[in-house]
């Protein structure tokens, strides 16, 4: 059981070393469809399941030579694989 604030930890560390590179127009296309489908409060786990391979495809040469990115893209699918996101975390704020 993994939470919404799960995924966007695990996206946010994959963004980073993504953003280490030049991307052409249809990976930042994909990172687009994939950051919208991903940074949900309850996000659709398979639509984020088929975009993130769709992104480990497209990337997959980069990731054999990157140990950093490598290391991003599994914890990312780790976090993802056999989870469904079944909780968000809620900040409330009460004045007293």
């Amino acid at each position: 059981m993994i939470s919404s604030y799960d995924i966007k930890r695990a996206y946010i560390k994959l963004y980073y070393e993504l953003s280490q590179y030049l991307w052409d127009y249809n990976f930042v296309s994909l990172l687009v469809e994939f950051e919208s489908c991903t940074l949900k409060r309850f996000p659709n786990m398979q639509q984020v399941r088929n975009t993130f391979n769709k992104l480990y495809a497209m990337a997959h040469d980069v990731i054999r030579d990157d140990e950093d990115l490598a290391n991003a893209f599994n914890e990312f699918k780790a976090t993802i694989e056999n989870n469904d996101c079944e909780y968000a975390c809620v900040i409330v704020n009460v004045a007293q």
